[in-house]
């Protein structure tokens, strides 16, 4: 049974040491931090680094927590932090990179080619977008978070966010159409 003390309430006794609070976070937040790396990187094995790293991140500088906020921004500005040092280190994968490893669901074997290609282009079109317009994106459309919680984390205001979200739209837009995924596409 999941434990139902509150976020800030949790860290904060981990603050103090409680591995079983720590462990308790570790489970209701392990899973969106792996999507989240997942949709960034579209690669399984640097998602469940990530996961690592953020929590490792976590636990070694919890001495520093002050809750000021949800708690789940800021693990996700941790998350964030991580993901910009990496990109600043290496730069984006090639689309057969990001793609290594992914599998196709049960179906028909031109069914699964067609979701596999669309798939495929998707990925890259996201992967392709400018990291201060991907961020957002993701944030927004695959994690479900508020324009305001994205702006807290990334320092901005959510006008800012919205705009970031709404240029991310039209790229992907204008990059889907190059392949008639999406209606006035050319081919």
């Amino acid at each position: 049974m999941m434990d139902k003390t509150g976020d800030n309430e949790l860290m904060l006794k981990a603050k103090g040491g409680d591995r079983q609070a720590f462990e308790n976070l570790y489970k209701r937040y392990s899973a969106p931090v792996l999507n989240f790396f997942y949709r960034l990187e579209w690669n399984s094995s640097l998602a469940e680094e990530g996961v690592q790293e953020v929590f490792y991140r976590l636990w070694k500088h919890k001495a520093k927590y002050v809750p000021r906020g949800k708690f789940s921004t800021y693990l996700f500005q941790i998350a964030k932090n991580y993901w910009l040092n990496e990109m600043k280190r290496k730069r984006p994968q090639s689309g057969d990179e990001i793609l290594a490893g992914q599998k196709s669901p049960a179906a028909g074997p031109d069914r699964q080619v067609e979701r596999k290609e669309m798939r495929d282009i998707v990925r890259t079109a996201i992967s392709g977008l400018p990291e201060n317009d991907r961020l957002p994106f993701v944030l927004a459309r695959y994690h479900g978070m508020k324009h305001k919680d994205i702006a807290q984390m990334l320092g901005i205001s959510a006008r800012a966010v919205e705009a970031r979200i709404l240029r991310a739209m039209k790229k992907l837009e204008t990059s889907l159409a190059q392949h008639d995924l999406v209606p006035g596409g050319n081919s």
